[in-house]
């Protein structure tokens, strides 16, 4: 299969939106789906039909300063007031590879947004970064996860708050609510986005096992 160059690049999607994935391929994600997420990734999908390795990360860099002073000028000159990290790739994968780039482009007058599901998890120094920036991290969530998936992403969403902007991104689904399965996934999707009433009110924790349990 070929593999992703490690050249960093800020790319403008369909929808006009641009970013510049500091990883791109997301091993973390295929390790139990060979289709990644719930075996649907979008970025899988693309991958295998241009005949990458979505299976092997590659962490992405700046390849010399004229490199790093053109990145930064596109970025600059971009008609949106923010790009994205984590579209075909987890920058959670490596934060401290993320946060080397972050570094860098964070000196341009755009708000930086981040999606993770939180591979591995941000240390208090690296959140204590994150307040010093123009940053809001989207943490991504499905009534298809697995519990303990679900309950440590929920939990990152909340801790994250303190530090800098924190949105919980829920992958939605159009369950069959007369199929006892669809219904009881249905729940879980509805009340986990009914922030901040009922996150406040049962707790994620609770909302979880309410619905999981039944």
């Amino acid at each position: 299969m070929r593999e992703y160059s490690n050249k960093i690049s800020l790319t403008k999607n369909g929808r006009g939106i641009y970013y510049i994935d500091t990883s791109i391929g997301c091993e973390s994600g295929i390790f139990n789906n060979t289709g990644g997420c719930f075996n649907d990734c979008y970025a899988a999908k693309i991958a295998n039909r241009y005949g990458y390795d979505f299976g092997k990360t590659v962490e992405r860099h700046f390849i010399n300063e004229s490199h790093k002073r053109q990145i930064l000028s596109q970025i600059d000159n971009i008609k949106m007031p923010f790009i994205r990290i984590g579209v075909s790739g987890d920058p959670s994968e490596n934060w401290n590879h993320t946060i080397s780039i972050l570094k860098i482009i964070s000196r341009c007058n755009k708000e930086i947004v981040i999606i993770t599901r939180h591979w591995t998890i941000l240390t208090d120094e690296q959140l204590k970064y994150f307040s010093t920036i123009n940053i809001c991290v989207n943490t991504s969530v499905s009534a298809l996860d697995k519990p303990e998936l679900m309950q440590k992403c929920l939990d990152q969403y909340r801790r994250i708050k303190p530090y800098c902007k924190s949105v919980l991104r829920i992958i939605s689904c159009d369950f069959n609510l007369l199929n006892e399965t669809g219904h009881r996934l249905a729940k879980i999707q509805f009340y986990s986005g009914m922030n901040p009433f009922w996150t406040q009110y049962l707790g994620h924790r609770k909302i979880i096992n309410l619905f999981w349990m039944e």
